[in-house]
């Protein structure tokens, strides 16, 4: 049968060959050409389109690919449209025959290539950075190139972008697109880009403008920078500060703003830039900007955000972005919604929309559909862990739910021993059961359960439960009993009647009283350390230890609930009633602890009063279950605390009650003494704990204060030691009884305590006394006085007498400038006895020097204010005690350049006195001035008469004339201005006169007698510093007589009366005379001149028939005024005015500061000012006097008078102090109840005893009695789908009123498509299914391992799936002809690609021979998986590095500088079907590897979303998966793994951690960081990152052991 089968199949066969092969012989003449004959193109771009032909043919056309290429049926017109290949077929009309074919690939060009980076910076010569870039369009069939335009800076691989830094500097990479790899050179550059890469540092200069910007200069152009770009950090510092943004400021310079939480100081900081390493140091600044806000641009609303308004300031640069509320976001457009998958009762659907505005797709969820449920027939019998359930089962999806059937749990059934046979719980019903049972936790059995079923009295020493190795981590329920006289006394830290309780451990309903835990650090009453629960507990105990000290635990880390203790320890900041301290993972809630114990509050846990906890009201105040706790009233003799519902087993002590009374200060009191009573109500329930006090804010009011039995109102005041009582009351000298009593409480029914005083008279002090400087304590010239009053609540005191002593302790009055001390003497009084000299050391005043000031100057300024050549004085004098400050006034003058200089030139003085110290008046450190202390001097009036100068005509020549009567004091001098009234050149030379100095230069020309009588007059105008302009002629005349030398003129002044004067010129013989104005003559007296006149008087030599009159000689006298009459200086009084010592000419009632009358003055400046009141000593005014009241102040009035007109000067009150309110107890009114939810309030107000007005009044809120939270309930609850988040609402509702206290709503993150391991597979190829949705993933072709032969089928080496059969043999009978046809059958081997073609083994060993030294090549096996031995030869030889491609999912990369040795390789890989299920993570692969006999890397390529996770690698050994490595998984989500070349089967996991046993802070590597990890883990200061592969010891916790593992496996132990 067999060989008939296959002698039907051969002829099958053959007979197929036949019906395909002779049609195509028939027809083979035909040929597909375009239609100018030409051959079809293999490669055109989309867009082309040309006619086709087929010749000698009636044909249609057809494309087997319509979205590549399209071709008109009968037209031939060929249109490429898309990328990829496309048949074009000629069919015969007539036979229907595909007569011509032709395959065009349609290539898509890129019309913008844009790449990854801008800009590239590298540091250092060496650094490497990868180019990738995007085409437009996204599927554009290019292929894309890279080329450097300066190598010397940097260098890029062609093919893969790879840039390496050669040098500093810059490089532009250009980077264009080509057709294929093979493409000629004008076909590249169909799309260009280019990227700027920059070597080295370049940070300019950096500089800090305010503490929140920085301006940053480059040393090169910057075209963009942003805050990603930079670090910011104090220089010695590692954590950076936050930038905020980074505005440009010009191309080379930036402003950075740093974030409004940081600012600099003064200190040092650095800038980094993170691309280039570049770092300069600055200094920062605590100069801040006043900003000046401007709007300078906006950011539109969008969906999802309102419109942004940008301020920059206009100051500093800095921008800040302002919401605009008025332009709300706008919102999606919500547009026609696509259901992507429809939900089922495992699955919810998910459906979107893409928003018509922005373009996003807004994806939700459809809820999925409720399970069916089915009741089945099985049930699950209760037990004393579990009750009975119902197993219910979806009809859907076979889901199971277990419904509790309402029925109890059994008893337990415990052994002889006491431990349950069902579930293991131990029992606690007495002291051996208790120790035995922390033996077994403290021996390692940690995950045990205990019930107490009785209360246990401890009579040995105790070991706490739990070691630091053995964390109890199972529950134990104390059922509401108790444990007592545990004593734990332990040199060790965490000691408590539980030691540890780890994350997993319960301890409830357990009270601990009678017991004492000691201990080093973490003590506490139910454990040292929690880092479970600790729930519904109270603890009554002694504790002791140093740090970490707690009622109920010494460090929390983890829930304590419903507590209370009472607790005797030391207090300190590390001890508290419940914890002494707490994590950060700590929470507390409803726990408290007794405040009359232990009264210091470290902020856990609340304070409760002895009272509150014993009252009938202890559950609500301290928000307890009643369903599991209750009170007892408590009764004469006997306390009790909260205990349990349940077994009404409570904490109660017998108690003793008294009062104390004690008197602050030392015996004997006085009668003047102020008593302060210290008052306590105590109680004592234990000898341990000893006396407390139970007084607390609230009830202090409640103790009574009685004298001599009558009650007081004292003023009392309540602090943690005790109340204290103030009284105000007044007692006669003698014995008194003071008796406290409590009214608080029923305890104290009865009870007194009493204190005896006996009170003696009182002694004046100090204090007693109110003590005054006087109001003015500056020299004045007269006493000043002191005022020292008795005390408002001094009364029976004698007369008092003030005294003053200076600074030698002499007796003086208190005149001069000083310290003076005051002391009285007291005369004997009603109440008070006498005292001599008492004093205080605050009675002291000093009397300070006399302080002038501008104002206390009188200022004259001079009377003649013209230029005189002498200084000029102003008059300055004081009218503060003249007669001793005038002598030390020093004047000064300066002039209109603030140079110090004498009043004598004209000109603006300013004046400035000085005051010279002495012991009453204060020297001036800075002269004394004023605005209008200056005067102006100016210039004086000088007339020059005018010259004749008569000449011979026979004297000729140069002629130098001095002027007489020039003032020889003018200052600076101008040019002087000469001007000539019509020259006569007979007479002078015009361009010879000039004027320098006084003298006159002029030449007198040859002539001769004609000459004789004309004349030319030179007038003259000089321009100097102290005169006004001077303007004389000199007249020069021609004259026929001999000229003569001028005469000295000598002038004297006789008066001749009162009021007239001669001025005499001494006569000289043949002399003239003229005085002023007067023409010349031979008088030689100008009589009866008047008084102060000036008289300028000349004399000349007179003319004859010989000679000529001379020049005249001049002087300049002035008659003065004679004898003045002298006024001396007179001071003023307040009253009447003074006068300055002055001189007057009673002729012309002129005025003048001297005797010599130079300096005149006005009458006004000789009178001086009324003078300045000199105030006296302070007086009392006893008329304008009040006395203070409750709460108002009274006064006394001290008024000052003129000692001189005892005018009042002043009138000043002084206060006197109100008198305190007497404030009586605190009362209280309108009470306001609390209700469930709502607070309530009353007020508490006090009243003054004295005046009875309101002192006070405030409103107490009492906190509402608060919802009780119940359970989170879960509510709205959308589950997370692959691709979207899920969220459900955590809902807190009041266990009572149903109130909704919180919701929360919780975001479940979006599931990861979980794909499966197994491929799913049919003859398209093979694909994954998520485990999550059912959705599949990307098919992907079949890779080959090989094509099918007569032993083998050809099989995918991805999935197995048999691609095609084993070949046949076409039959096993017969002639040997058929084996010879069936091995010509067989179909040749694919070769190797390399650059995209097919090539052999040999080729492609001489192309790798071209290759340079340390270059890479990718080979792509294409179904082959040996590779020959030459292959790896060539690699070894030129240390090539090549990627061997199996599929589109996995590689080999060998490199041959790692090969010792050559050989050929199999590098056959097949699926493996490895048990996965106990691994963490997505499965990424299950290989078989044929092993090879080199060494290579797996190279896997997963989805982008797996970047950064880690791939572990696990070997199949024995049938178990055992971890070899992990290493991270790239960017583009390839990884490469050694180790996995040697034959077996090797799964490879992809997670978010790595595997790597001790890879505590999960960086894939082993090393001491580990172990620091796994430290700061156990106490509690980091949380882990990668728990579950840190236990190396196996003892199932992480603990020192651990980190001790990892340290020797990091050093190689």
């Amino acid at each position: 049968m067999k060989r008939i089968t296959s002698v039907f199949t051969a002829f099958a066969v053959v007979l197929t060959l036949m019906i395909y092969v002779m049609p195509m012989t028939a027809f083979a003449a035909y040929k597909l050409t375009m239609e100018d004959g030409t051959a079809v193109p293999a490669m055109i771009d989309v867009g082309d389109s040309f006619k086709i032909k087929v010749d000698g043919a009636n044909v249609y056309f057809y494309s087997d690919d319509k979205n590549v290429v399209t071709v008109g049926k009968t037209s031939g017109k060929l249109t490429a449209v898309g990328p990829g290949a496309a048949s074009i077929r000629g069919v015969d009309k007539s036979s229907g025959k595909t007569i011509a074919t032709k395959t065009v690939d349609v290539c898509l060009r890129a019309t913008s290539i844009t790449p990854s980076e801008s800009e590239i910076y590298l540091t250092d010569i060496g650094n490497t950075a990868e180019l990738s870039v995007t085409m437009t369009p996204s599927n554009s069939t290019d292929i894309i190139r890279y080329f450097s335009d300066n190598k010397d800076v940097a260098t890029v691989t062609q093919k893969t972008g790879v840039v390496t830094a050669e040098g500093e500097g810059t490089a532009t990479i250009t980077i264009y697109s080509k057709r294929t790899a093979a493409s000629e050179a004008d076909d590249e550059g169909n799309a260009t880009a280019s990227v700027k890469v920059t070597v080295g540092k370049f940070l300019s200069s950096v500089s800090a403008r305010t503490d929140q910007t920085i301006e940053v200069k480059f040393t090169q152009e910057v075209n963009s920078l942003t805050a990603d770009d930079l670090i910011l950090q104090e220089a010695s510092e590692t954590t950076w500060m936050k930038i905020k943004s980074v505005t440009k400021l010009s191309s080379d310079t930036y402003l950075v703003q740093v974030d409004p939480e940081y600012k600099m100081s003064d200190k040092k900081y650095t800038l980094t830039v993170k691309k280039t390493g570049s770092k300069l140091e600055f200094n920062g600044t605590t100069n801040t900007c006043e900003h000046n806000w401007q709007e300078t641009g906006e950011i539109p609303a969008n969906c999802t955000e309102c419109r942004q308004i940008i301020m920059t300031c206009s100051l500093c640069q800095m921008q800040k972005n302002v919401p605009d509320e008025t332009v709300k976001a706008l919102g999606h457009i919500e547009t026609q919604i696509v259901v992507v998958r429809q939900p089922t009762c495992t699955v919810n659907g998910v459906q979107y929309y893409v928003c018509d505005r922005c373009g996003r797709a807004i994806d939700s969820a459809i809820d999925k559909l409720p399970h069916n449920y089915v009741e089945s027939s099985q049930r699950i019998p209760a037990t004393c862990a579990e009750p009975e359930y119902i197993v219910m089962e979806c009809s859907g999806c076979g889901a199971i739910e277990k419904i509790p059937v309402a029925s109890e749990l059994k008893d337990h059934s415990f052994d002889e021993n006491g431990i349950c046979t069902v579930c293991g719980t131990y029992r606690i019903s007495n002291e051996d059961e208790l120790f035995r049972f922390a033996e077994a936790v403290n021996g390692g059995n940690v995950n045990i359960n205990a019930l107490m079923t009785d209360n246990v009295v401890c009579t040995r020493g105790w070991t706490p439960i739990g070691t630091y190795k053995y964390r109890y981590m199972g529950t134990f329920d104390g059922h509401g009993h108790t444990i007592s006289g545990l004593h734990a006394d332990i040199n060790d830290s965490c000691v408590g009647l539980f030691a540890f309780i780890g994350s997993d451990g319960l301890v409830s309903q357990i009270g601990l009283v009678d017991s004492s835990v000691i201990g080093r650090n973490e003590v506490g009453g139910i454990a040292g350390r929690n880092s479970g629960v600790i729930r519904d507990c109270f603890s009554i105990v002694e504790l002791r230890g140093t740090d970490y000290i707690g009622g109920i635990c010494g460090t929390n880390y983890g829930t304590i609930e419903n507590c209370y203790s009472l607790v005797k320890m030391a207090e300190k900041k590390s001890a508290g009633g419940v914890c002494g301290s707490e994590t950060y993972t700590s929470k507390i809630t409803n726990c408290y602890y007794n405040n009359d114990i232990y009264g210091y509050d470290n902020g856990i846990g609340t304070g409760v009063s002895t009272l509150d906890m014993i009252s009938e009201n202890a559950l609500t105040l301290m928000k307890l279950d009643g369903k599991i706790w209750t009170v007892k009233p408590y009764d004469s003799t006997t306390l009790y605390f909260p205990g349990f519902k349940e077994t009404s087993v409570f904490p109660d002590y017998e108690y003793d009650a008294r009062l104390t009374i004690d008197c602050a200060g030392t015996e004997p009191f006085t009668v003047a003494d102020g008593l302060i009573f210290a008052l306590d109500a105590q109680i004592k329930i234990s000898e341990s704990i000893g006396y407390f006090s139970i007084v607390t804010d609230g009830n202090a009011d409640k103790l009574e204060l009685y004298a001599d039995n009558v009650k007081l109102s004292p003023d009392m005041t309540y602090d943690s030691d005790g109340v204290t009582a103030e009284v105000t009351d007044r007692f006669e000298p003698g014995e008194h009884s003071f008796v406290v009593k409590f009214t608080g409480n029923a305890m104290f029914d009865g009870k007194t305590a009493e204190k005896i005083l006996d009170l003696g008279p009182a002694e004046l002090t100090s204090a007693d006394f109110i003590f005054s400087p006087g109001l003015s304590l500056e020299y004045n010239g007269i006493a000043h006085s002191a005022s020292v009053v008795p005390a408002a609540w001094v009364n029976g005191i004698g007369k008092i007498t003030v005294k003053y002593f200076d600074e030698n302790g002499t007796e003086t009055e208190p005149v001069n400038s000083g310290v003076y001390t005051v002391k009285i003497d007291v005369e004997q009084g009603s109440v008070y006895s006498a005292i001599n000299g008492l004093t205080d050391e605050s009675w002291k005043f000093t009397i300070g020097q006399m302080t002038l000031t501008s104002d206390d100057i009188n200022f004259v300024p001079p009377a003649d204010l013209s230029y005189s050549g002498s200084a000029k004085a102003a008059y300055v004098t004081s009218d503060r005690l003249p007669e001793e400050v005038n002598e030390l006034l020093e004047v000064k003058y300066f002039d209109e350049n603030n140079n110090e200089a004498e009043p004598i030139t004209p000109g603006t003085y300013t004046v400035s006195v000085s005051v010279n110290e002495s012991d009453n008046i204060a020297g001036t450190a800075v002269p004394l001035t004023s605005d209008d202390w200056n005067f102006t001097i100016v210039k004086a009036v000088k007339i020059i008469p005018d010259v004749e100068l008569p000449y011979i005509w026979t004297d000729m020549g140069n002629k130098s004339v001095e002027i007489k009567g020039l003032p020889d004091d003018t200052g600076d001098m101008e040019e002087p201005v000469v001007v000539i009234d019509e020259p006569d050149p007979d007479v002078f030379t015009p361009d010879s006169v000039s004027f320098s100095n006084g003298i006159l230069n002029f030449d007198i020309p040859t002539t001769d007698s004609s000459a004789v009588g004309k004349s030319s007059k030179i007038t003259i105008t000089l321009k100097t510093q102290n005169y006004e302009d001077m303007t004389f002629s000199v007249t020069i005349l021609i004259t026929d007589r001999k000229p003569q030398k001028a005469p000295e003129c000598v002038v004297s002044v006789q008066q001749v009366s009162t009021t007239s004067f001669n001025v005499v010129i001494e006569p000289i013989d043949g002399a003239e005379y003229k005085f002023s104005d007067r023409s010349w003559s031979l008088n030689n007296v100008s009589d009866f001149v008047d008084h102060d006149t000036e008289v300028v008087a000349y004399i000349r030599m007179k003319e004859t028939s010989e000679y000529s009159a001379s020049d005249a000689a001049s002087a300049t006298v002035r008659t003065g005024h004679g004898e003045l009459t002298h006024h001396e200086a007179v001071s003023s009084t307040c009253t009447v005015n003074g006068n300055i010592e002055y001189w007057l000419c009673d002729w012309c009632q002129r005025y003048f500061s001297d005797p010599d009358a130079k300096n005149e003055i006005s009458l006004e400046s000789t009178v001086l000012p009324f003078a300045k009141h000199i105030s006296g000593e302070p007086k009392e005014d006893s008329q304008d006097y009040k006395e203070p009241e409750c709460g108002i102040p009274g006064y006394r009035t001290e008024v000052a008078y003129c000692t001189v007109c005892n005018e009042e000067l002043s009138r000043t009150r002084i206060e006197i102090p109100a008198l305190e309110h007497l404030s009586s107890k605190v009362l209280r009114d309108n009470e306001v109840p609390a209700k469930c939810d709502k607070s309530g309030s009353y007020d508490e107000y006090t009243e003054c005893l004295r005046c009875g007005i309101e002192l006070s009044r405030k409103t107490i809120a009492v906190p509402a009695k608060g919802h009780t939270p119940g359970e989170p309930v879960k509510e709205n609850e959308i589950p997370a789908t692959c691709g979207k988040d899920g969220s459900y609402d955590e809902a807190v509702y009041c266990i009572d009123c149903k109130t909704e206290l919180s919701r929360d709503t919780v975001t479940v993150p979006k599931l990861d498509h979980i794909w499966s391991a197994e491929y799913r597979k049919d003859q398209k190829g093979h694909w994954h299914i998520c485990e999550n949705c059912n959705q599949n993933s990307e098919i992907q072709p079949h890779i080959s391992g090989g094509p099918a032969t007569y032993t083998t089928p050809e099989i995918c080496t991805v999935c197995a799936y048999e691609i095609s059969p084993r070949k046949s043999s076409g039959g096993s009978g017969g002639s040997s002809g058929g084996s010879g046809r069936g091995s010509a059958e067989e179909r040749k081997e694919s070769l190797p690609l390399l650059n995209d073609n097919e090539i052999s083994w040999k080729e492609i060993a001489a192309m790798l021979e071209k290759l340079a030294p340390g270059s890479r090549a990718v080979i792509e096996l294409n179904g082959n998986t040996d590779v020959p031995e030459k292959i790896f030869a060539v690699m070894v030889k030129n240390s090539l590095t090549v990627e061997f491609v199996l599929d589109s999912t996995k590689s080999w990369v060998v490199d041959g500088a790692d090969l010792d040795a050559v050989s050929d390789a199999d590098m056959s890989v097949l699926p493996g079907n490895a048990d996965k299920k106990d691994l963490r993570g997505t499965p990424g692969a299950d290989l078989k590897i044929s092993g090879m006999d080199i060494t290579a890397g797996l190279k896997l390529n997963f989805r982008k979303q797996f970047a950064g996770q880690f791939a572990n690698l696990y070997r199949l050994v024995n049938g178990e998966l055992q971890f070899q490595k992990c290493a991270r998984v790239g960017e583009d989500g390839s990884v490469t793994l050694s180790g996995a070349d040697s034959q077996g089967e090797y799964v490879v996991m992809v997670c978010s951690c790595s595997d790597l046993p001790g890879d505590m802070n999960n960086d894939g590597v082993l090393n001491a960081l580990d172990a620091s990890a796994v430290l700061k883990y156990i106490v509690g200061t980091e949380t882990a990152a990668n728990t579950e592969v840190s236990d190396l010891n196996g003892d199932n916790t992480v603990n020192a052991l651990d980190a001790s593992v990892i340290l020797k496996k990091a050093v190689g132990f």
